[in-house]
């Protein structure tokens, strides 16, 4: 009897322990509510990150650097969103594959003077289902050629399927592998296909089985081809783009083709090719053009200003089917500081569907501030789209140079210089390009290399190779943070027993899209009153953090580097100068309007510099 009521008082005293810690666990959910959420750390999460977690919830944290930087806003806690979280959480690791996730309990650890809340969620996993075996069955009565047909579609397409024996099941790789398997069928002549997975589940044992009914439909040609919409361009032309013909076995991807070939033509707003599928299920299949042709004639004239060129005029006139067929002429005209003027006529003639010939008459005077030059003369070039995403051509141009020798302190070399000489050059150029969007580039890289050789007959003056490798990388970091990176090599080879390259060639380096903290070309070698150079060999690196402040402005911390020497391949690691700077970025439709200010580090030459321009140093 005495043990039985020493049990009860144990037992009351636990549940009144119990009662005590739940109305605690009560008054600090209730003290915490509207406090700023500082923190928000994950344990137990074995299969994803905790960034990727964190993209799933509402909540998040905030820490100094972004309340005052990004400018982001507090998010204040709230018991009702954690509960909702916590759904999320649960959500996200059922769809991909864990069935017994438990998220199992939320931490909360609060700063009562700053009013602030750390979170913690803790996360059992449990083990997830994975696929145990994947099955392909043709359904009756379809009028798929032969089972052998369809075996090797499977076959083709199996090895770039997601899910596969010991994979872990996924929602989002169910419906790709979907998609896969019916891009496959639509690429081998059968559009009007049907799939549906049916899943077995072994619980017990963690296993999905994946069945696939599969319904081909009949196999299809193309059919007629209809143009509308088009007025001035040929329907004859916009044919040749075409990468099918009418009774070829249909297959989507040749849609997709032909429609990115003609709108290439460049004289369409709006070009798409489209098959005309029917309830009935023909086996023939019509395909239809819808465009928009754009003007034949535009004309674009602008102002500006920037702190290297000052006051700048432009205007450029295009003429789209210029004598006929997909033809386009441009005339490009312009008027700066450092260009007093410079006349500049394009005219593009497509050869094929990824290859464009190019003619390129110009006429330049430039007054830099190391050297004044009046250039006229001509190009001819052929691109070629080698995929996607990377451009490559091949281009020879001519071009007759008339030196302002007053405008040249070239100490040592002005026995060398010459007021008029030719120029007679090839250049090889291969470019990569992923980055997007186009002004404000957010993701992705750009890589351009361009080797020119020049003293090739028409009594050119000078001979020499000269050389340039751009790399540039954009990554976003965390919302509104953008991370960019450049790096650009230059050199010169001069092939003359003299080693001399004429000014306008050389490289110099400083300014607006330079190395900032230095004038336009004062980075580099200089005489002794001052006077620029330039040099064989160049190294210019940038490294920015681009931000958002409010609306349409930005802002951007940025370090720069780099130099220019005399020789040729002449890279010296402690000839390298250092700069930094912030500056404010304006968003408009022709790109950012750009404010920076920068000055050198760990230099003797440490005054500020203000740069006034338009688009991204890079």
């Amino acid at each position: 009897m005495i043990q039985f009521r020493q049990r009860s008082r144990k037992s009351f005293i636990f549940l009144l322990t119990c009662f005590a810690f739940w109305l605690h666990a009560i008054a600090s959910l209730i003290a915490q509510e509207n406090y700023e959420v500082s923190v928000i750390e994950f344990t137990g999460n074995k299969s994803f990150s905790s960034s990727e977690l964190l993209e799933q919830i509402a909540m998040y944290g905030t820490s100094g650097f972004k309340k005052s930087i990004l400018k982001k806003k507090s998010f204040l806690y709230s018991k009702e969103i954690a509960e909702s979280d916590r759904e999320r959480l649960v959500n996200f690791y059922q769809r991909e594959g864990f069935l017994f996730i438990s998220v199992m309990e939320i931490d909360l650890e609060s700063n009562k003077k700053k009013k602030e809340v750390k979170i913690g969620i803790k996360i059992v996993e449990g083990k997830p289902i994975l696929v145990n075996d994947v099955h392909y069955f043709f359904v009756p009565g379809q009028t798929i050629d032969n089972q052998s047909d369809f075996e090797k579609i499977i076959d083709d397409i199996r090895s770039s399927l997601l899910l596969v024996n010991g994979k872990r099941f996924r929602d989002q790789a169910i419906q790709l592998d979907r998609e896969l398997l019916s891009e496959k069928f639509r690429n081998s002549g059968y559009p009007y296909n049907e799939l549906k997975p049916e899943l077995t589940v072994d619980s017990d044992n963690c296993k999905v089985d994946i069945s696939w009914q599969i319904e081909s439909g009949p196999k299809c040609i193309f059919g007629e081809v209809v143009v509308n919409g088009n007025e001035r361009v040929e329907t004859s032309l916009i044919f040749e783009q075409l990468a099918f013909k009418k009774g070829q076995l249909f297959q989507q991807e040749l849609i997709d083709r032909s429609q990115r070939q003609v709108y290439a033509l460049g004289m369409f707003y709006i070009a798409t090719v489209t098959a005309v599928l029917n309830e009935e299920r023909r086996n023939t299949i019509p395909v239809q053009i819808q465009i928009k042709e754009a003007p034949r004639f535009t004309a674009k004239f602008g102002v500006g200003y920037g702190r290297e060129d000052r006051v700048r005029l432009f205007s450029d006139l295009q003429r789209l089917g210029f004598l006929g067929g997909a033809r386009r002429l441009n005339l490009f005209a312009k008027h700066s500081a450092l260009e007093p003027y410079r006349i500049d006529a394009k005219l593009s003639q497509p050869i094929t569907h990824r290859t464009t010939f190019l003619l390129n008459p110009y006429l330049i005077n430039q007054d830099e501030p190391g050297f004044a030059v009046n250039r006229y003369g001509g190009g001819l070039s052929v691109l070629h789209k080698i995929a996607q995403h990377t451009n490559g051509s091949i281009g020879y141009t001519f071009e007759r140079v008339d030196l302002d020798k007053n405008s040249v302190q070239d100490v040592g070399e002005n026995n060398n210089l010459e007021s008029l000489y030719n120029k007679s050059s090839v250049s090889f150029g291969l470019t990569r390009d992923t980055a997007n969007p186009l002004f404000t580039p957010a993701s992705g890289m750009f890589g351009t290399l361009i080797v020119t050789v020049s003293g090739l007959g028409l009594n050119s003056e000078y001979h020499f190779t000269k050389i340039i490798l751009d790399l540039r990388r954009y990554r976003q970091i965390t919302e509104g943070l953008i991370f960019a990176a450049r790096i650009k090599l230059g050199t010169i080879q001069s092939h003359d027993d003299s080693k001399f390259v004429p000014v306008e060639e050389r490289f110099f380096s400083g300014g607006t899209s330079s190395i900032r903290g230095w004038p336009r070309s004062e980075l580099g070698p200089r005489t002794e009153n001052g006077s620029p150079i330039g040099g064989k060999s160049l190294v210019e690196g940038s490294v920015e953090f681009r931000y958002p402040i409010w609306g349409l402005v930005s802002g951007v911390v940025f370090s720069d580097f780099g130099n220019v020497w005399v020789g040729s391949s002449e890279y010296k690691a402690d000839g390298l100068r250092y700069a930094l700077g912030c500056g404010l970025r304006v968003a408009t439709p022709i790109g950012p309007i750009r404010l920076d200010i920068a000055r050198p580090v760990y230099d003797e030459d440490d005054k500020l510099q203000f740069y006034i321009s338009v688009g991204h140093a890079f």
